[in-house]
């Protein structure tokens, strides 16, 4: 699963990740570069459980709202990876389901990938750990929440 946001401080999709990335999924974030100061990202949440999480900041911003799945449906739109997308704003969110867009998206997460920098942790940077408060405040499943628009397939996010 590839992730490309611009704001990610929805507590339910990181923790839906996480548990995918738990399960064998392989995983991998972009995040615009105001997700290494902004104060609620979750970028520490999901570096600190082990998904490769990168900063890309070649651009004035990173402005890509994107999730590629089974490099074969394409989730993307307005909506920001935020708890505000999610309850308050108005916003579109489009699934396609087609192999070739798929790929296209791909492509172009590749291109974005290789200028892009890994994440450092807060606490890496601070030289601590990940609170326990804040890893349980986590604990909800996205894919109960987003995924619904797509059927469930056999072998995929189960």
């Amino acid at each position: 699963m590839l992730v490309q946001a611009y704001s990610f401080t929805s507590a339910r999709i990181a923790e839906a990740l996480v548990k995918a990335h738990r399960r064998g999924v392989k995983v991998q974030v972009l995040l615009d570069k105001s997700q290494r100061t902004e104060k609620y990202s979750s970028a520490d949440f999901l570096a600190n459980a082990g998904i490769m999480t990168k900063i890309d900041a070649a651009h004035a911003i990173a402005h890509n709202k994107v999730m590629i799945i089974d490099n074969e449906v394409v989730i993307t739109g307005s909506f920001n990876f935020t708890k505000a997308a999610e309850e308050s704003n108005a916003e579109n969110l489009l699934v396609v389901r087609d192999k070739e867009l798929a790929s296209q998206y791909v492509e172009n997460w590749q291109l974005h990938n290789e200028h892009s920098e890994p994440y450092r942790a807060k606490a890496e940077r601070k030289g601590g750990s990940i609170s326990r408060e804040i890893e349980q405040s986590l604990q909800i499943d996205f894919f109960q929440y987003c995924y619904t628009f797509i059927p469930a397939r056999q072998g995929t996010f189960q």
